[in-house]
């Protein structure tokens, strides 16, 4: 393996990384260990929890006159119900069937986090297991109060309201998704740098006493009831945002990229304040735990605790919200290399809204470039460049042209001093239709490659 130990009850050393202890290890992996297979890890309140128990048996022995017993608490450890099953021998060697439980959450207080314990007690020992569960209330989509708006694009409007000291909530749609990454739930494998699997992220840091969460309960981890909602969200790339910043909830993100991820952030807006959630709530309607968070943050913002004391400037705001003109448009390309076996770097995958794909030129090619042409002539003001790697190094011309013919130098980068992989760049508002970029220089051993390029306006 390597030395990253990215993953894992282990560290590089094989030294225990804290975050559990060798007896709770043994709970879900031993050679005895009740099982429960269930539908889903979170309800709404008024639906039967079906429940089917079982025991994986790999002892020494057969379990004679085991006795399983069951109960469901609350966060606070308080029993909400619990049950026993019928004494009965368990033969060693196999899964063995415990039993079935159908428990009804009519009485279940709710939004609430439950767990089912499971003990199966033979011969004077304990095997027990555990699994969360979520309950949430049955209720429609909320919609907001009087003095809160919600809109799906940062657009002019989104801006305007801001600047009139309005509340707004912002959850994009997915046609208005700025920078990104792509959504996920569990942990990036092994080694980004080398796979770059996607989104290549380290699953979630809550902050489970702030306010906007306090109808959500939730652990200050990932737990399951985030799985729908992180799978379906574009987390937003904060780049630009001031170091102390910190999301109600943040996506952690690899060691190779480092960048600050917002799932649900918050911050001032000259007179305005604006929560930001990345994950299209209205889309999961179906989803009890979607609702539920959209009630949440709802309540929330109408409420006087919202009232956000960091700041993002505009300029921020621009560069993470807006979405990319250039996105999913025709790409070309002076080369592209071709590899072995495998993924192929071409130009589509400079636009294609992933940065854990890349746009990689041939290797004999000497004078690299990469085109886009967006469609129609739009007013541009920001071209944002991701390399392959976050590295010094990468020269280039950056120009536009109104029909492909005729080009104009829009930011002459061919001796910048950026330190790292993402350039952003600030041009004159030109209203242009293509785009190219031209390459002069890269880091020293590596390749003319790009992972994202992004091409804004108002």
């Amino acid at each position: 393996g390597q030395g990253t130990a990215l993953v894992g009850m282990l560290d590089a050393f094989m030294d225990s990384k804290g975050l559990i202890t060798p007896e709770a290890w043994r709970d879900f992996c031993g050679p005895i260990v009740p099982l429960a297979r269930f539908d889903r890890y979170t309800w709404s309140r008024g639906e039967t929890y079906a429940v089917d128990l079982q025991l994986a048996h790999y002892g020494a022995a057969d379990l004679k006159g085991a006795v399983t017993t069951w109960q469901i608490t609350n966060a606070n450890g308080e029993i909400f119900t619990q049950g026993e099953l019928a004494p009965t021998t368990l033969v060693q060697g196999g899964l063995r069937t415990l039993g079935h439980l159908d428990v009804s959450l009519a009485t279940a207080p709710a939004p609430a986090r439950y767990e089912l314990t499971v003990t199966v007690t033979s011969g004077g020992k304990n095997y027990s297991n555990h699994w969360a569960m979520g309950v949430y209330p049955l209720q429609p989509v909320p919609n907001p109060a009087a003095n809160v708006t919600v809109v799906r694009a940062y657009d002019a409007r989104t801006q305007s309201l801001l600047a009139a000291g309005q509340r707004v909530v912002l959850v994009p749609d997915e046609t208005h998704h700025g920078d990104t990454v792509h959504g996920g739930y569990t942990t990036d494998f092994w080694c980004w740098p080398m796979f770059s699997s996607s989104p290549g992220t380290m699953g979630l840091l809550c902050n489970p006493r702030h306010p906007a969460l306090a109808r959500f309960p939730t652990a200050s981890y990932s737990e399951r009831q985030w799985s729908a909602i992180a799978h379906a969200s574009a987390p937003v790339i904060l780049a630009g945002a001031p170091p102390e910043f910190r999301p109600i909830v943040q996506v952690i993100d690899n060691l190779e990229r480092n960048d600050l991820i917002g799932l649900i952030f918050e911050a001032k807006v000259g007179p305005g304040s604006l929560l930001v959630v990345a994950s299209d709530l209205y889309a999961l309607e179906k989803s009890p735990e979607a609702r539920q968070l959209l009630a949440s943050l709802l309540a929330y913002a109408a409420s006087p605790e919202f009232a956000p004391t960091q700041s993002l400037s505009t300029d921020v705001l621009n560069r993470s919200l807006r979405p990319s003109l250039a996105l999913r448009h025709v790409a070309t390309a002076s080369s592209s290399y071709t590899p072995p076996w495998g993924f192929v770097p071409t130009p589509a995958s400079g636009v294609d809204d992933d940065v854990t794909t890349r746009w990689q030129a041939a290797e004999k090619d000497e004078s690299p470039w990469f085109a886009v042409d967006l469609g129609e002539n739009h007013l541009v003001d920001t071209v944002e460049v991701l390399w392959e790697n976050d590295e010094p190094g990468y020269r280039y011309l950056v120009e536009g042209s109104p029909d492909g013919s005729t080009w104009s130098t829009l930011s002459d980068q061919r001796n910048n001093h950026f330190d790292g992989g993402r350039h952003t760049l600030t041009v004159t508002p030109i209203e242009t239709r293509h785009l190219r970029l031209k390459l002069t220089g890269w880091p020293a051993g590596g390749r003319a490659a790009l992972r994202d390029f992004r091409v804004l306006g108002p």
